[in-house]
């Protein structure tokens, strides 16, 4: 999975199977993980390892922060955490003044986008979504797949059945489920 559009031809020439972006589909697709997956773990699929789990990111605290900001109006300051998240992702040899943004480009849909890239596979987007009250537009607009099937009650999430049988008072289930 090269990433880039590579001709059927090149493709053939090698003994191994090679999927350029036209070729992915929901089965097929490129996939990542982050640096503190430990490397060194007995299998691929063995979850223990020695390496450290983050419980919280600087990035993800300017994040917050900018956020904040930018609500309470102080776009000046909240661009300053946005910016050194992003300069701090330059590629080498890319001048960091190049990843900055301005104020104009400071909006709820531009935070919720830079929490996307920065925290990519972390499992926090659902919650972002939620938060923001966006998640039922985000997902149609963005998500083909499930922008078929969302409804606007997957803000909330299912109660286990068993969770709702344990307790003593009739509790009802969340709407939808």
């Amino acid at each position: 999975m090269p990433g880039v559009e590579i001709s059927a031809a090149e493709r053939a020439s090698h003994p191994y199977l090679i999927l350029t972006p036209s070729q992915y589909t929901d089965a097929a697709f490129p996939s990542f993980n982050k640096k503190f997956i430990d490397p060194n773990r007995l299998t691929v699929n063995d979850v223990r390892g020695s390496r450290d789990w983050p419980a919280f990111r600087l990035a993800e605290t300017y994040l917050i922060a900018a956020e904040a900001l930018m609500r309470d109006g102080n776009l000046t300051e909240a661009l300053t955490y946005v910016n050194a998240v992003r300069e701090r992702a330059a590629k080498t040899g890319v001048a960091k003044s190049a990843m900055d943004v301005t104020t104009a480009d400071l909006n709820m849909n531009f935070i919720l986008d830079e929490r996307a890239r920065e925290l990519a596979g972390e499992q926090m987007r659902w919650f972002d979504l939620v938060r923001t009250g966006t998640l039922y537009d985000r997902v149609k607009l963005y998500n083909a797949s499930a922008g078929v099937s969302i409804q606007r009650f997957h803000a909330l999430r299912p109660i286990p059945n068993e969770q709702i049988t344990l307790t003593s008072n009739v509790f009802p289930q969340n709407p939808g489920y």
